[in-house]
């Protein structure tokens, strides 16, 4: 009797099926665009379902052909062990965004490439409607220019999570989101500052706040130099799509 169930051949065919059922799985939950930008989503999903047609095509030919004894490499054994305990990761573990803790670890608005990404001109010019802009915007503004006069009467409404200042200052903490220019891996935290003095007694990171207010220069006279000071301030839940793109 020879033993081709332990072939190369079925260890990929394994990996092949469970990471395009886990990935189908994810697109019909709704919950592929916590690992992908959304542009991708139609894409992988006619990928996988090509796949997995591949694969069935592959496992009705094999049952025609005779079986050969073809002893599996243990570094195929290896990778394709770890690519299915992955795999099952995603179909057992709740999908979840990336945290406040992550932001912190990668850094809040140090990328220019994610903040500054539109002019100053296009952020300020006489047909711009600010009570439209996200905190993607915001943050981008912010970045440009640190001139009080272009902030006074701005009105500014964004949802994000709690991130801790850097800095450690105890009045300042940031409202965050994650920026998805490809997938997860290359997200990037952009928030803007909100004063609230004491804030560590009444809220913790990684808090999902809806809050309104005006800038206004930092009172503490510290970086950053302009900051949301809220005249409206809500807990909420997590939005279903929690990037921003």
């Amino acid at each position: 009797m020879r033993f081709r169930w332990f072939g190369d051949y079925w260890i990929g065919m394994a990996v092949l099926l469970v990471i395009t059922v886990s990935s189908l799985w994810l697109a019909r939950q709704g919950s592929l665009t916590l690992y992908i930008h959304p542009r991708y989503v139609v894409f992988t999903t006619l990928l996988c379902t090509m796949g997995l047609a591949c694969a069935a095509l592959g496992l009705t030919l094999q049952r025609h052909r005779p079986p050969v004894l073809v002893r599996p490499r243990l570094s195929h054994v290896l990778v394709g062990g770890l690519c299915l305990m992955l795999c099952a990761a995603l179909l057992i573990v709740r999908p979840t965004s990336l945290s406040s803790q992550a932001a912190s670890q990668r850094g809040i608005n140090i990328s220019d490439s994610v903040i500054s990404n539109t002019t100053l001109e296009d952020l300020t010019g006489p047909s711009v409607d600010y009570s439209q802009f996200t905190l993607k915007e915001w943050v981008s503004l912010l970045a440009q220019t640190s001139d009080p006069n272009l902030y006074t009467g701005k009105q500014a409404t964004v949802v994000g999570f709690i991130s801790p200042d850097p800095d450690n200052s105890p009045n300042i903490l940031y409202l965050s989101r994650f920026v998805v220019t490809c997938c997860a891996v290359d997200a990037r935290p952009v928030g803007v500052p909100l004063y609230r003095p004491g804030w560590k007694q009444t809220l913790k990171a990684g808090q999902w706040l809806k809050v309104g207010g005006t800038f206004v220069a930092n009172p503490d006279i510290v970086t950053p130099p302009i900051v949301l000071e809220p005249q409206s301030l809500q807990v909420v839940e997590e939005p279903h799509d929690p990037y921003l793109y």
